[in-house]
């Protein structure tokens, strides 16, 4: 079974990350930019070594607008991030990745080893890679049984 480590080296380790204190203003500028050719939904939240605070998304920011109105300019991103979120391990399996995202309800997964971040982990890139190994493996059955040359 792959696990995380092995995900990141093929889809990359790219990841828009803030400090906590970075104001909304910077966050949204750097949300409306492409980062070696990404356009990002979700960001993780770091303290100054790296370690994981919490996510923000496009969503909190308009929540933050709900909330705070115009004024949520001049709010911190640690303020609107959504706190104590799942983080995944780079040794986890995906399958054990998938299956904490769905109790989790979330579709971005932040990676940390020794709770700094090493990348970040969408659904839609564990889904696509968990299909691709479930083809090759039907693929190879199939082969073997056919190419078998048994007579009953």
């Amino acid at each position: 079974m792959m696990k995380v480590e092995r995900l990141l080296q093929e889809k990359g380790n790219t990841v828009l990350s803030f400090h906590k204190d970075t104001s909304i203003l910077e966050a949204a500028d750097k949300f409306g930019s492409t980062i070696e050719g990404k356009r990002f939904s979700v960001s993780v939240v770091v303290d100054d070594d790296r370690r994981v605070l919490g996510v923000l998304s496009l969503g909190d920011i308009v929540h933050g607008i709900s909330t705070y109105k115009a004024d949520v300019v001049n709010q911190s991103v640690g303020t609107l991030m959504t706190p104590n979120v799942y983080a995944a391990q780079l040794s986890d399996t995906l399958l054990d990745v998938l299956k904490n995202m769905v109790e989790h309800q979330v579709r971005h997964v932040p990676v940390v080893k020794d709770g700094v971040l090493q990348g970040l982990v969408a659904r839609k890139d564990v889904l696509e890679t968990l299909h691709g190994d479930a083809l090759f493996q039907l693929t190879n059955l199939t082969e073997y049984v056919y190419r078998s040359g048994g007579r009953y």
